[in-house]
């Protein structure tokens, strides 16, 4: 077991660094982990509000260390492939060897990453208050949590336009044929040449989700305490809440199984026509102005970096 505690960014850190000495290819992320709308405000061991930590930043340091020790796997396997393709043309013997051994590497290593974030419908009411992301001077649950999932949006956002500007190229198996120049793996492998495969790791590809309102436990905490607390506290006024919600309320949330398909659709659905997306009820759809504004999504990125403490690399740049 890998302990990650997202309240805490050196869990986060110890988690990647884990992750990091195991050796093992990122194929796909999926940042899903949530805190939604305590009735009061309330901060991790870090000093960070809860909900923007939990459900944006703690994402965003994790996303970027795993992103960051994935494209340094995948250099290191680059070197080792172009090694073995060089031993293998001056020796018999250590040709079937060393064509074996980067095979072997190369398809564990061929895919791009697919990094899943998982917002809501709810990010349209959470404003970007950038001289108070920590919810300090105001803390209203409803709208606190709207911000974390507005954050998220916008790391989806940002972290596919850095893929695009960075695109990273899996490793190759060699072979006899000359190998094409860099430049022209590079273009192959960016998302704009990929819109019409149906490959859903032909490159890194970064979605938002909301995979809509879901019959959970904590959908239906959030809607007993945050409509009970609306509602003043008022007994009978709070049973006819909690009546409503057991049958009109349990009708009109969608199954943890249609979620989890639309989930999936994300996870899988083809790199070039999700990548930067972010999807509503299983289908692309818009998102709020600010979460489609490239210079607000990059002045996001600073204050992350600010935040935790992480300059990211310069393939994440």
């Amino acid at each position: 077991a890998m302990p990650l505690d997202l309240g805490r960014l050196a869990s986060v850190r110890e988690f990647a660094e884990a992750w990091r000495r195991r050796g093992l290819p990122l194929h796909l992320l999926v940042c899903n982990a949530g805190i939604m709308s305590p009735l009061t405000r309330s901060t991790t061991a870090d000093g960070l509000e809860v909900q923007f930590q939990v459900n944006f930043l703690s994402h965003w340091l994790l996303t970027n260390l795993l992103m960051e020790h994935e494209h340094a796997r995948r250099s290191k396997a680059r070197t080792a492939v172009g090694g073995g393709s060089s031993s293998s043309s001056s020796s018999g013997s250590s040709s079937s060897s060393s064509s074996s051994s980067s095979s072997s590497s190369s398809s564990s290593s061929s895919s791009g990453t697919r990094v899943v974030v998982v917002s809501s419908v709810v990010h349209r009411a959470g404003p970007l208050q950038w001289p108070d992301l920590n919810s300090e001077r105001c803390y209203e649950p409803y709208v606190t949590y709207g911000l974390s999932k507005l954050a998220d949006v916008m790391l989806a956002a940002e972290l596919q336009r850095r893929f695009d500007r960075h695109p990273e190229a899996p490793p190759s198996t060699p072979s006899a044929k000359p190998s094409k120049p860099a430049t022209t793996t590079t273009t192959t492998n960016s998302r704009s040449n990929n819109s019409n495969s149906n490959d859903p790791f032909a490159s890194d590809a970064a979605v938002a989700l909301h995979p809509g309102l879901v019959r959970t436990h904590l959908a239906d905490s959030f809607f007993r305490n945050y409509g009970g607390a609306q509602l003043g506290g008022a007994r009978p006024l709070v049973a006819a809440w909690h009546t409503f919600l057991d049958t009109v309320g349990r009708a009109l949330l969608a199954s943890p199984e249609v979620a989890a398909r639309r989930m999936l659709e994300a996870c899988l659905g083809p790199a070039g026509r999700l990548g930067g997306r972010y999807m509503a009820l299983g289908v692309p759809y818009p998102a709020a102005a600010d979460a489609r504004d490239p210079a607000k999504a990059a002045e996001l990125w600073e204050v992350a970096s600010r935040l935790t403490g992480h300059t990211p690399a310069p393939s994440l740049s």
